[in-house]
């Protein structure tokens, strides 16, 4: 079997004849990670750009979708440029009313980061008690498996100062 070969670094992302294919922007994902390996601004301007771009040429969702996975991938942001890009990126699926993230995703996303929110709280609350007041009963526990978080919250807090298991549920 013989195959064609193309170097990415031969092809020219800013070739106009290549505009309408989705893989320019892989291209031009890869060349800029080289680029800008020590610049993260430089690169944050990049990943912006091309993703506008892959938005500007009306490609489907699909596409979008999964050529961006390999931008995002490529042209990693340092944690403290993240928000600036997600806001960024917002704007330009606002722009093009195509978002990468439908709104049932992103309800979907918040309400697994809230049920994790729940989650931990209730750890965290589950731990002190066993700390402070040692094992816990089967009524305890169940007591604290159907409670609210805003009550999980201030029975943590209470945890601190109080002096017996009945001081931290006290109302």
């Amino acid at each position: 079997m013989r195959f064609a070969t193309t170097k990415l670094l031969d092809l020219d992302p800013d070739d106009p004849a290549h505009a309408g294919n989705p893989f320019n922007a892989v291209i031009a994902a890869h060349r800029r990670a080289l680029e800008t390996r020590r610049d993260p601004q430089a690169r944050l301007r990049w990943k912006v750009e091309i993703v506008r771009a892959l938005y500007a040429r009306g490609f489907d969702r699909q596409v979008v979708l999964d050529v961006f996975r390999f931008i995002d991938w490529a042209l990693t942001l340092p944690v403290e440029l993240e928000p600036t890009f997600h806001q960024t990126l917002d704007e330009i699926e606002e722009a093009f009313a195509m978002p990468y993230v439908t709104s049932i995703e992103r309800r979907g996303i918040e309400k697994g980061r809230e049920e994790g929110r729940i989650e931990m709280l209730l750890t965290v609350l589950r731990n002190q008690l066993q700390l402070r007041f040692g094992p816990l009963d089967e009524a305890t526990e169940a007591r604290i498996a159907a409670a609210a978080p805003a009550d999980m919250l201030r029975w943590a807090n209470r945890v601190i100062e109080a002096e017996s298991l009945e001081d931290v549920f006290a109302d």
